[in-house]
């Protein structure tokens, strides 16, 4: 048994769970239809001339549907662009690093992780191919979190991001850890308790996801994704006191802040996707 609440090895999605959407059976009509076919000849053929161990490609070809779906700095990235000080360089792009810092030019791997993201969803893949797509979405969410500063804005939501595709790839530990990373650093930022809430529920685990979930509602008592759930599992969002509540009156009695502020939210920052 693990700290996280879950007993980690025996949670399997073709056993125990069928774990959120990502095991959920394909339409028949995906696997007819033309696009489907193509992408997973593609990927096919991908598989069969690539080691497994290879740093993730660019995903070839984005349709207008999938590049609709991006968050806005994505088209200002070097991957729609061009890169830093080129003849091609976005004339956004010099916005989106202030905001953002040197972290922004790492991005278009997240952007390429979203893509891949979006294809998964969309194909009939299985086996060996589908494991390759994933591990090309994990690798490029890695090179972000490995090329930008500990405190990069977008930080919390590729750690949440993360923690999805481990949990494609049913590494457990390794999804626990990248939720509960991003907790740690913006407590508030709610996908992260949601994640994990949703691993737990399937186990059968719910006095730990809500205890999970009510710790989001203390921190995001907004969140209405929290809320749901929270009622779902028997409880009363109305009843959870948030945390600015608890900690106001010694705060006040010190006349100083109890606790740092909050890392700026990414989406005051840049747009991005639900």
């Amino acid at each position: 048994m693990s700290d996280s609440g879950l007993a980690i090895r025996p949670l399997r999605c073709s056993r125990t769970v069928k774990l959120l959407a990502f095991c959920r059976p394909l339409k028949p009509a995906l696997l007819r239809s033309q696009s489907g076919a193509a992408l997973l000849a593609v990927l096919v053929a991908a598989v069969l001339v690539t080691p497994a161990s290879t740093r993730a490609a660019t995903p070839q070809n984005p349709t207008a549907l999938e590049i609709s779906r991006l968050p806005g700095y994505c088209l200002d990235t070097e991957w729609f662009a061009g890169p830093k000080n080129s003849p091609r360089q976005s004339p956004k792009a010099a916005r989106w690093e202030q905001l953002m810092g040197y972290g922004f030019w790492s991005l278009h791997h997240y952007c390429w992780g979203l893509v891949s993201l979006d294809r998964l969803h969309a194909s009939p893949l299985t086996g060996e191919p589908r494991k390759f797509l994933v591990h090309q979405i994990v690798s490029e969410y890695h090179y972000v979190l490995n090329n930008s500063p500990p405190d990069f804005i977008l930080r919390p939501e590729l750690l949440w991001r993360l923690g999805e595709a481990e949990l494609l790839r049913e590494n457990y530990g390794e999804a626990y850890e990248a939720f509960f990373k991003a907790r740690q650093m913006k407590p508030d930022y709610w996908p992260a308790y949601s994640g994990w809430a949703e691993v737990l529920i399937k186990a059968k685990k719910t006095a730990d996801a809500r205890k999970l979930i009510e710790e989001g509602l203390m921190h995001a008592p907004q969140a209405t994704v929290l809320q749901e759930m929270f009622r779902k599992l028997g409880g009363d969002p109305a009843k959870v006191k948030p945390i600015a509540a608890v900690l106001a009156p010694s705060a006040a009695a010190a006349s100083a802040p109890s606790v740092a502020p909050a890392p700026v939210d990414a989406a005051s920052a840049a747009p991005s996707r639900p």
